[in-house]
């Protein structure tokens, strides 16, 4: 073995064929040896030394390079030695580059440098191995396998990149393989620091879409806890006001308001109560009562439609579905106004050193364990790299418990420039050249993505957004002590990770200044540090990047940052988790057995419709955040056998789910693909799924379920395709609404089909439920083309306690011209809903049959516009208004003959009428039911109602007597008056109602139908269906034998008289 050191600086070692080569940083010397008791150990200045080389130049191979001890400070390059291994903390500060051909290299132990690893040649695994590149990139640039399958696990590190180029596992399965961007933080737990989980909350709107949010447990005195949004951009706590949960807290008289940027406002009262963060064993209580906001009211009026806030509902958090208030958790204090007392966050009232500052780990945005650690101690400030200092406010003023100064909430002051590739740094915030005044800016977990709120010096500005694919780079000033910052990443279109907007100044405060929202935590651990007066960044794995083609391991494969994927993945019943956000260069399959599969960030194609995914494991598979949002995958695919609880996906082919669904969120198939639910499905939040491909369907194959105490509402259209429900939907638990629609068309028509197979089970009394509980073709509009929509729904279910109609079929623009609602449904239990029970608009050839529809605060059943509707065979009662109204259109003239018909219900206990015809609707035959007891409150009741043209005001017969000469007939006879214009016969309905009915005679039983009787005085008998009718009522409706068929009101009632 030889060594040298040059005047550069460069130190070469050569190492014989059979030798291995020791290297030691020791005392100040760099030292090699061939022993490794470094016997007989050149040493050279380490100083001096600024490369090492490492070479075997026969070629040959067979000879071993080993850094024994300690750090030298310099780069490492290795020409053909075929076996490597680093000791325990042994690491080079300069990048490590080892090229070997003719056989691998061979790995051990680890490999450490501080900026960065290359390996040219295929590596195999010689026991676990730890590769970690600091802040530098990693690539492995040929194979990597283990020694003897199963046996050898690798952990790579690195801030940067870490790439396989070439398949790994693929000869020798490896047991485990595990990338990260940084080591975790070591937290110790103790009186002066504790840690406690937060919760990822994204709230997902009734349409689908997700904003990220995230939420605390907190209890208010010695009450239960509940969710409040997590904010450090939010000062102080504020909080929902539910007695159950307030119990021994005193509420004062001090009333404060409190408006954030997102829109939300809060009425509150100062209450003060002890706080307690946290639950079970993971709790921090701030042990004496604090201030806090006891929110009385509420709402946000930024939102379509406005929103009011209702507290006092535990399963229904109004704040963006998921909260009770909000849980300021800033530097930033609230000033009270009227006493001139301070409210601050509860982590700086903590007791002892608790108080001294907070730890928040988020990133990368969408892992599961998201947390929060308050006390700062010098073991967690030794752990990170870069100190920002925070001004404070001014006048000065102190925290409450803690004393420690108020610093203030935009109290960091970077400065921002945009930056396009090859191009110069343009700045943000001024029209200046080369560098803006800093502005102030927030760290705010409550904002969903960054805002840059300048009005001048917006560089690359896309639409109010930075263009993607431009570079934001932002340079923290950092104390003496610490290296400086800058940030750097490339914007792009996934909020919470890359999306920055641009925006006006004076959101938040007067001036410019920035919110870095959730982007910032993607990257960044902070701790906000009160007692020093600084915010403490550390690098997570949210800004790093794994390159990986297929990959084979006996065991867990772990990818904790942002990964590039493309191939087959398959762990041999182990997990595979990737931490960071997915893109998928191309068409992927994950082969994990039994084991679990979890992709924590969104997951997108490298080019929209070009790359897909298929899972297969019977495990379970979680999908945190959507899936093709960015750029639509061709077709994602589980298998059976497992779970899988998915937040939103596009594909522009299928979506096929073979195993068991959770979901939530927005599914999106737009060229080619039907959606397929293949076994049980439960709805985790709201489910939006719509099918633009022309003809393709939506199946859910099993039952679909709702969430305990949430009303999540199911909404799916398609473009002509068929919507199939074939099991039991919400039996065991409700969903809170259920809607299907048709996918407008430009041109031509196409329809959807409604088939549900077993029954139907929605509640509007859960929280979170829908204004309207089924809603079919609502939604349906005059397009250009024709889109409609085909019901099937015979199997009935219970539709109950919404807050407006039970069942609304048809739109305000749907119509024979236009698209429409036909079909039927049946066997439903429509009740309790406070608006009406159920709306018809614009239908044709639609059928209500074999229902209840009983306790609606409106109408049982309003139809408007209507063509061929059929009411049948139903129960319709004790309904705050009409039993049934019937109206045409705004503007109809009447013309129109509706061909509607009531038939063979039993109409009755309405509070209004039976059955009421006005607003110019004709054609409606209202025949053979059983009207009885409805509109009792009226002077002059009325079974059936005719009025403003309803029905052309279609006479009943008058002057009209019934007379019993023999025990089994009843004489009948009156005079029949035609409408204007109607000159044809009609068929006469004879009803018998009891004497009991006296003074609200209408329909109870129908006797007979007279056929073809001619205007003017008619006279028949019917046969009476008892003996014994004398003193009880007649009662006649006319409706003409030719159309439009209008039934008449009911005629006046006539006495049954014995003769």
């Amino acid at each position: 073995m030889e060594s040298s050191l040059s005047a550069t600086g460069k130190l070469d070692v050569t190492v014989n064929s059979g030798s291995v080569a020791y290297v030691r940083e020791n005392d100040g010397y760099v030292e090699i040896s061939g022993d490794p008791s470094f016997f007989g150990a050149s040493r050279f200045d380490a100083g001096a030394v600024t490369d090492v080389s490492v070479s075997n130049p026969g070629n040959a191979g067979c000879a071993g390079f080993v850094l024994s001890s300690g750090t030298v400070a310099a780069t490492l390059q290795t020409t053909q030695i075929d076996a490597m291994r680093f000791g325990s903390g042994a690491a080079f500060v300069g990048p490590v580059v080892a090229a070997v051909t003719g056989g691998p290299l061979t790995l051990q132990d680890a490999v450490r440098s501080g900026t960065g690893v290359e390996f040219d040649g295929a590596v195999v695994l010689g026991n676990d191995v730890d590769v970690d590149a600091g802040t530098g990139d990693v690539t492995f640039a040929g194979s990597v396998d283990a020694a003897t399958v199963g046996r050898q696990s690798l952990t790579v590190t690195a801030l940067g990149s870490t790439e396989f180029s070439a398949p790994v596992g693929a000869q020798a399965a490896l047991s485990s393989l595990v990338t990260r961007g940084t080591t975790p933080l070591t937290i110790t737990q103790s009186a002066d620091s504790r840690t406690v989980p937060l919760h990822y909350a994204p709230y997902v709107s009734a349409d689908g879409k997700v904003q990220i949010k995230y939420g605390i447990d907190v209890a208010i005195g010695d009450n239960p806890s509940q969710l409040y949004e997590f904010d450090t951009g939010g000062n102080s706590f504020f909080a929902g006001y539910n007695p159950p949960f307030w119990k021994a807290v005193p509420l004062t008289t001090d009333a404060i308001t409190v408006t954030y940027t997102s829109g939300n406002t809060y009425e509150s009262v100062v209450a003060d109560g002890k706080v307690t963060i946290g639950q079970g064993d993971r709790t921090v209580s701030t042990a004496q009562p604090i201030r806090l906001g006891a929110i009385l009211t509420g709402g946000n009026p930024k939102k379509t439609p406005p929103e009011t806030f209702v507290f006092t509902n535990p399963d229904a958090p109004p704040v963006d579905g998921n909260f009770f208030g909000d849980f300021g958790a800033s530097f930033a204090t609230f000033d009270i106004k009227e006493t001139g007392q301070t409210m601050a966050s509860p982590l700086l009232q903590l007791p002892g050193n608790l108080s001294s500052g907070f730890l928040v780990q988020l990133g990368p945005i969408g892992t599961t364990n998201p947390q929060l650690t308050v006390g700062v101690t010098d073991a967690l400030r030794d752990q990170f790299p870069y100190a920002v200092p925070v001004s404070e406010t001014q006048p000065s003023a102190t925290y409450p418990v803690s004393g420690y100064p108020v610093l203030d909430l935009f109290g960091i002051t970077p400065t921002y420039f945009a930056q396009e590739s090859g191009g110069q740094e343009k700045p943000i915030g001024c029209t200046a050249d080369t560098t803006c005044p800093p502005i102030p800016t927030v760290i705010d977990s409550g904002a969903p993505s960054a805002a840059l709120r300048v009005d001048q010096g917006t560089p690359y500005d896309d639409g109010g957004q930075l263009q993607t694919g431009v570079d934001l780079i932002v340079k923290f000033p950092t104390t003496p002590d610490r290296k400086p910052l800058t940030w750097t990443v490339t914007a792009g279109n996934t909020p919470s990770v890359n999306l920055f907007t641009y925006g006006g100044s004076s959101a938040a405060i007067a001036g410019e200044n920035v919110n870095t929202g959730l982007n910032l935590y993607n990257n960044f651990d902070v701790m906000f540090d009160a007692q020093q007066q600084i915010i403490w960044l550390r690098p997570n794995d949210g800004g790093a990047t794994l390159i990986a083609g297929s990959v084979t391991t006996t065991g867990n494969q772990t990818y904790h940052q942002n990964a590039l994927l493309g191939g087959v993945y398959t762990t041999g019943g182990g997990t595979f988790t990737v931490g960071g956000a997915v893109e998928l260069t191309e068409d992927t399959v994950i082969n994990a057995g039994s084991g679990d599969v979890s992709f924590f960030g969104a997951v997108d194609g490298a080019t929209s419709g070009s790359q897909s995914l298929t899972v297969n494991s019977t495990g379970t598979t979680t999908f945190t955040r959507g899936v093709g949002e960015q750029a639509a995958l061709t077709m994602l695919t589980t298998d059976a056998g497992g779970s899988s609880t998915l937040a939103g996906v596009a594909t522009t082919g299928d979506q096929l789910y073979n195993d068991d669904v959770a979901l939530s969120g927005l599914y999106q198939m737009t060229s080619t693909g039907s959606f397929t639910a293949g076994a049980d499905a439960t709805l985790v939040g709201p489910v939006n799924i719509v099918n633009e491909a022309v003809g393709q369907d939506i199946t859910f194959a099993g039952p679909v379920e709702g969430s305990p105490t949430r009303g999540w509402t199911l909404i799916m259209s398609t473009r002509g395709g068929t919507v199939d429900l074939y099991g039991e939907v919400g039996a065991s638990r409700p969903l809170g609404g259920l809607s299907v629609d048709a996918v407008p068309t430009d041109s031509g028509s196409a329809t959807t089909t409604f088939n549900a197979h077993s029954a139907i089970h929605l509640d509007g009394g859960l929280g979170n439920a829908a204004v309207d509980g089924l809603a079919i073709g609502t939604k349906v509009t005059d397009s250009g083309g024709s889109n409609s929509v085909a019901v099937n729904l015979t199997q009935g279910g219970v539709i109950q306690g919404f807050s407006g109609t039970g069942v609304a079929i048809g739109s305000k623009d749907s119509g024979p011209d236009n698209g429409f609602v036909s079909g039927q449904i049946s066997g439903f239990v429509i009740s309790t809903n406070t608006g009406d029970g159920v709306t018809t608009e614009g239908t044709r050839d639609f059928t209500v049959a074999d229902s209840v529809i009983t306790g609606n605060g409106g109408n049982g059943l309003t139809s408007t516009g209507d063509t061929g509707l059929t009411v049948t065979t139903s129960s319709i009662s004790n309904n705050n208004l009409n039993g049934i109204e019937v109206k045409a259109k705004d503007g109809s003239s009447g013309s129109e003959d509706a061909k509607n018909t009531i038939v063979a219900n039993t109409i009755f206990n309405n509070v209004l009428h039976g059955v009421t015809v006005e607003h110019n609707s004709t054609g409606n035959a209202v025949l053979s039911n059983s009207i009885f007891a409805n509109d009792s409150g009226a002077e002059q009741p009325r079974g059936i109602s005719l009025k403003d043209g309803g029905n052309a005001m279609q006479p009943a017969p008058h002057d009209v007597t019934a007379i019993n000469p023999l025990p089994a007939t009843i004489l009948v006879s009156g005079r029949l008056t035609p409408y204007d214009g109607y000159s044809g016969t009609y068929d006469i309905q004879v009803f018998l109602s009891p004497s009991s009915d006296a003074g609200n005679v209408q329909g109870r039983e129908l006797l007979s139908t007279v056929t073809d009787v001619a205007p003017g005085e008619f006279a028949f008998s019917v046969v009476a269906p008892t003996i014994g009718v004398d003193g009880d009522f007649i009662t006649l409706t006319a409706t003409p034998t030719e159309r439009p068929t209008n039934t008449s009101e009911f005629s006046q009632a006539a006495t049954v008289t014995v003769t």
